[in-house]
């Protein structure tokens, strides 16, 4: 198969700090960026001269018509995921979205069914089930490790779009015409992960407020940024119980009310062995691994808590080599790990968390993945 040719729509905070550098680093003779696209043509051309592309362009239409362009990579604002990740399936190109992959089970369907339709291939972020870390967790519980496993516990929260270092004001995180909230911003992560290990959940009930409404947006690199305040209107603290029906529950936050924590990432309790994730307040998605296993009765010829592989050294995994994954499955012709039908999945989940919370019944779940 010839080198595939990347798309970029959306050149903006994401794409500068998680996805260029990564995509800079994929096999040329696999794949290799030749367009980038922006609402802000000149963000596009600043992204080009960055990271490379034979094409900048201010429409992604004008992108999806360049026949160059065998794979789209979508990095635009949450409400807007829908309609260009259609148009590029219609356009019969490779599909890489960034999450959510739609802000509606109804559109996560159509974007699930079209791709198949077309016969090309979709992957959908964030790729936290290809974290090392995630990886390790499946495979003790698939093989029986971690014996019957009870109940799991999973942080999808930090402290919102308006404190921590954006290239570009990123306040629209907390406004609901702009599909904001913490459910799409950081409980995806969550739900992927506990998903991603236990597989399909069946049931969901949840909790949600508007706890911080008054936001003070300040820390912008942009040249020229004011500092200013908003008030948001989505909520911004949810809490989920996920129900597998055979008594494995698991609860998970999604929350932009946790300015700081160094309690785990993630937390399985089986009847046989424990694995905790990311202790201590290290970032999510990149750093080296923390990932700690108990095990009773004796394994791994050790008793007790172990770390059960070395540091990684330099090398960080973080969700932005989802991409080069992706390529790697294109050429393969396998289904990614991270695939449309898991997503669809996590977007129904997050659909009825805000139907329970608003009619305080529990929600029974239909997709599978």
């Amino acid at each position: 198969m010839k080198p595939l040719g990347i798309g970029v729509v959306g050149t903006g905070d994401v794409a500068l700090k998680l996805y260029f550098p990564v995509m800079a680093e994929i096999d040329p003779g696999k794949a290799r960026i030749v367009a980038v696209c922006d609402v802000d043509l000149e963000r596009a051309k600043r992204a080009q001269t960055l990271f490379g592309g034979k094409y900048a362009f201010g429409d992604y239409r004008e992108l999806l018509a360049c026949d160059e362009v065998d794979l789209v990579v979508n990095l635009t604002r949450h409400k807007v995921h829908a309609e260009i990740n259609m148009a590029a399936l219609e356009a019969h190109k490779h599909l890489y979205s960034e999450k959510p992959m739609a802000t509606t089970l109804e559109d996560a369907d159509k974007i699930v069914r079209k791709a198949a339709e077309v016969g090309v291939m979709l992957a959908a972020a964030p790729a936290i089930v290809l974290d090392p870390q995630v990886i390790f967790t499946k495979k003790l519980y698939d093989e029986g490790s971690l014996g019957r496993m009870c109940f799991a516990r999973v942080h999808g929260s930090h402290e919102g779009g308006t404190l921590h270092g954006h290239y570009y004001d990123s306040s629209w995180y907390h406004m609901r015409s702009e599909g904001g909230g913490p459910l799409f911003d950081t409980g995806v992560y969550a739900l992927h992960t506990v998903t991603g290990v236990l597989g399909p959940a069946k049931r969901v009930v949840a909790l949600s407020s508007l706890c911080i409404p008054e936001r003070h947006v300040t820390s912008v690199w942009q040249e020229g940024f004011t500092p200013y305040t908003i008030t948001g209107d989505v909520d911004d603290n949810v809490l989920l119980m996920l129900d597998w029906g055979n008594g494995t529950f698991a609860q998970v936050d999604s929350s932009h009310c946790m300015l700081a924590s160094q309690g785990p990432w993630a937390e399985f309790y089986g009847s046989k062995g424990v694995v905790v994730s990311g202790s201590g307040e290290a970032p999510r998605n990149e750093g080296e691994p923390l990932l700690q296993v108990y095990q009773e009765p004796l394994a791994y010829d050790q008793r007790g808590w172990f770390k059960p592989y070395p540091a990684r050294g330099a090398h960080r995994w973080h969700i932005g080599h989802g991409v080069g994954s992706f390529v790697e499955s294109i050429h393969a012709g396998t289904k990614p790990l991270n695939s449309g039908e898991h997503a669809r999945h996590v977007i129904e989940i997050i659909e009825k968390a805000v139907e329970s919370s608003q009619n305080g019944r529990v929600e029974t779940l239909n997709t599978t993945f």
